[in-house]
């Protein structure tokens, strides 16, 4: 049995009522992927150049998925008028560019003191996917700086447009002045 559909509202209505769903599903999708990158990180060994190879290889990877997620949160949030999610959302992608333009030097630095370590067979493979990751990190940061300034911008809200708690509420009548 299906809820009976509420025919006074409009398209955007229903998607502007339908927005906040959207929005915390994406939100805990991105939470459970980013929760497991860090739960496969554990534990933690700065000092171990495998293990900062591979973890900075296991965020590479996963970070176009979160900028997917990060974008599709932004174009609900610009869709429904949630100027402060798509704010959230900027912020989160440029916080994203910047620490993948702080891990890719590490990762190529890691990169060139682990390739020693492959064999002849695979180190074509290795150096191709090193080397994909490491320039996928710097076009997906790009993306991201612009995506994030932009949303920035779209995510002020206008200066006549009547806010949230703001304005005059409703106004039930009007009396006319005295002449």
């Amino acid at each position: 049995m299906t809820a009976p559909v509420r025919p006074h509202l409009t398209l955007v209505a229903r998607a502007q009522e339908f927005a906040p769903a959207i929005i915390t599903l994406l939100t805990l999708v991105m939470i459970v992927g980013f929760s497991s990158l860090v739960l496969m990180m554990v534990p933690i060994e700065f000092g171990d150049t495998q293990w900062r190879f591979r973890s900075a290889a296991m965020l590479l990877t996963t970070a176009p998925q979160i900028s997917f997620l990060f974008a599709m949160i932004a174009v609900v949030a610009v869709h429904s008028g949630e100027h402060r999610v798509v704010r959230v959302a900027a912020i989160g992608a440029i916080v994203l560019a910047a620490v993948i333009v702080t891990v890719v030097p590490f990762y190529a630095l890691d990169f060139l003191a682990i390739r020693h370590l492959q064999s002849q067979e695979a180190l074509g493979p290795f150096t191709r996917e090193g080397l994909r990751l490491s320039g996928a990190g710097v076009l997906l940061s790009v993306g991201l700086v612009w995506a994030g300034i932009r949303g920035v911008r779209v995510s002020m809200p206008d200066e006549g447009a009547d806010r949230k708690g703001t304005g005059h509420g409703l106004i039930v009548a009007q009396e006319e002045p005295p002449a």
